[in-house]
């Protein structure tokens, strides 16, 4: 399953104009600009994009100053997208997976430079240079050797739980990745080459970063993110789990053609499976664009915010 496609008809949208801008055509901020204005220039993107819905945020500093929904959250109960329709955020899940490094990181628990093997529970070798040391930093600017192309061969449907939580686990999932003999292991799984150089974009490499923050603190790694950041910054309406979130509140994720995909999640939920509301996502990206703290509560320090972001 490609995610990007999978999701591109709910998320795209919601994604774009969250930051308040989309590649053609900018979304309307300045004061002097109405409301219909930037209804039209939304509109407009739904249309042109083929959206099925999306829902919209404007922060200014600590403030929303505009909030609202648009077209469908489902095309088949007719439900309306809202400025709190839950939406599977896809990639953007990621940032949160960075936060909650950064905070072990703070907290002395774990080091960006460090080889992560002093963190997992099993040795990691990338088996085309067994010599290379992969760190924390390497998986976060996806620069550790690991790869994608065998991961996305077998990621549909193995990985995959529909109408339902993950029934493998993340530390499963990564001991079925990276052991020798593992279910899933590959040395196709690694790239040549050594850890700090060529950029490529993997979501197998977040999901084992997001292991290394569950091993390191010890906790699921969704328990330790509903506790650390999600709690603390009021995000009332987000989680990895389906079981925690109103049913009726859902947007139905659907494939480029509009056809409803079905609810569902997946083993490696780190790198693509938080589901929020714009609202929700608007008060984590007021903690970065403030330095980490919002509305009292920090949940990072701001050098860290720079190193992020």
């Amino acid at each position: 399953m490609n995610r990007l496609i999978t999701y591109r008809a709910l998320l795209m949208g919601c994604f774009l104009t969250l930051f308040s801008a989309c590649q053609k055509e900018q979304i309307p901020t300045n004061p002097s600009v109405s409301i219909e204005q930037a209804d039209a220039t939304i509109n407009n993107i739904l249309k042109k994009e083929k959206l099925m819905g999306v829902s919209v945020a404007v922060v200014k500093n600590d403030k929303i100053v505009f909030s609202k929904g648009y077209g469908l959250a489902n095309q088949e109960t007719k439900q309306p997208a809202t400025n709190e329709s839950i939406f599977l955020i896809a990639s953007i899940s990621k940032t949160i997976t960075g936060m909650a490094v950064m905070q072990l990181a703070e907290q002395g628990k774990l080091g960006l430079d460090t080889d992560i093997n002093q963190y997992l529970p099993f040795k990691l070798t990338n088996p085309k240079n067994p010599n290379a040391i992969i760190t924390c930093r390497h998986l976060m600017t996806h620069t550790a050797t690991i790869v994608d192309a065998y991961y996305e061969q077998v990621a549909n449907p193995a990985l995959y739980t529909f109408g339902g939580d993950p029934t493998l686990s993340l530390a499963d999932f990564a001991r079925a990745f990276f052991t020798p003999g593992g279910t899933y292991y590959s040395p196709n799984t690694f790239g040549s080459g050594s850890p700090g150089g060529r950029y490529e974009y993997t979501n197998l490499g977040i999901a084992l970063l997001g292991y290394i923050v569950e091993a390191v603190a010890r906790k699921p790694f969704d328990q330790y993110t509903n506790e650390m950041i999600f709690r603390p910054l009021g995000m009332t309406k987000t989680s990895w789990r389906l079981r925690d979130l109103p049913a009726a509140e859902l947007a139905m994720p659907y494939t480029d053609g509009n056809k409803p995909y079905g609810h569902y999640t997946f083993a490696d939920y780190p790198n693509g499976g938080l589901r929020t509301t714009v609202n929700d996502l608007s008060k984590f990206l007021r903690a970065v664009m403030l330095g980490g703290a919002f509305e009292g509560k920090r949940v990072l320090s701001a050098g860290s915010v720079a190193c992020l972001w």
